[in-house]
């Protein structure tokens, strides 16, 4: 159950650049889509079970990227290194 997709650009993760990433709700996960061709695609679990359900996700002109989960009181977090 995907509930956000967007293709990164930015300086925080500047190694991520081109690259998908994606949240599930089902399984509570960031993941991230590595595309070298269109039938050579890698998928890396950034993380899995860590803020519960992941609602959404943005990331700023930084490259920063903050998430929300779905919890009654909703939660923001920042991913950090």
């Amino acid at each position: 159950a995907t509930s956000a997709i967007t293709i990164y650009k930015g300086k925080e993760f500047k190694e991520w650049n081109g690259h998908a990433l994606i949240t599930s709700l089902k399984d509570k996960s960031l993941r991230k889509l590595i595309f070298s061709n269109l039938s050579n695609v890698k998928e890396e679990i950034i993380f899995k079970n860590k803020i519960g359900r992941i609602r959404d996700f943005k990331v700023d002109k930084e490259g920063n990227i903050f998430l929300i989960n779905d919890r009654k009181n909703a939660e923001l977090w920042k991913l950090t290194r």
